[in-house]
């Protein structure tokens, strides 16, 4: 679910109370703890404010769409379940490394008694990504070079571009653009291209192939 911090308020989610004996007593075995469970789904919330920081290249309009959510909670728990929701969806995105949720009572002269705000932390995932790797087949090895390009425009944009350069002269890359349409990662738009080059001397051919 992520990290929650919730400042102590006149709320509180489960209340334990285990009196202790006086010194030198035995505490009688037929003393029962006293326990008072709250049904968070009985406590009115309003939530005023939502706030995300840490916001940098990302535009304010992606995460806008699901943080608008919260407004419509009725009580704590649903709040609690919106707010796990739209963290889900920022992870998706694939372009936070870490996604935190606060959450504290608001405060204010025109806050009513069950106001709320809440906070998404986030921290961005590094704009440039990239590696080198070995594959080694049956007749050859070659080397594999990479680099990722993360929320290029700013809207959850990725560009990924492989080259591959084998022993025997064969050679191929391969480029993909990825976009979530309107900041919906089950709406993927993707588009891509590669190109291979490869002799075969035992055959006297060479092929070439480019989409």
């Amino acid at each position: 679910m992520g990290t929650v911090y919730a400042k102590e308020s006149k709320v509180a989610m489960e209340t334990s109370f285990f009196p202790r004996p006086p010194p030198d007593q035995t505490p009688s075995t037929n003393r029962k703890p006293h326990k008072r469970d709250i049904d968070l789904k009985t406590v009115p919330v309003s939530v005023h404010r939502i706030h995300v920081d840490g916001l940098k290249r990302t535009k304010n309009d992606l995460v806008e769409k699901d943080v608008k959510s919260l407004f419509d909670s009725s009580n704590f728990e649903d709040m609690v379940r919106r707010a796990h929701e739209v963290k889900i969806q920022m992870d998706k995105l694939g372009i936070f490394k870490q996604v935190a949720i606060a959450i504290d009572t608001c405060q204010g002269p025109n806050t009513k008694k069950d106001g709320y705000e809440i906070t998404f932390e986030v921290e961005e995932s590094r704009p440039v990504t990239g590696g080198i790797s070995t594959l080694v087949g049956t007749n050859e090895g070659s080397v594999l070079f990479g680099i990722k390009l993360s929320n290029l425009l700013g809207r959850a944009e990725k560009v990924s571009l492989q080259y591959q350069h084998g022993s025997t002269k064969n050679a191929g890359c391969n480029i993909s653009f990825q976009k979530p349409l309107q900041g919906n990662t089950e709406n993927m738009l993707t588009v891509g291209g590669f190109q291979f080059h490869g002799e075969y001397p035992w055959s006297g051919s060479m092929y070439v192939c480019m989409l």
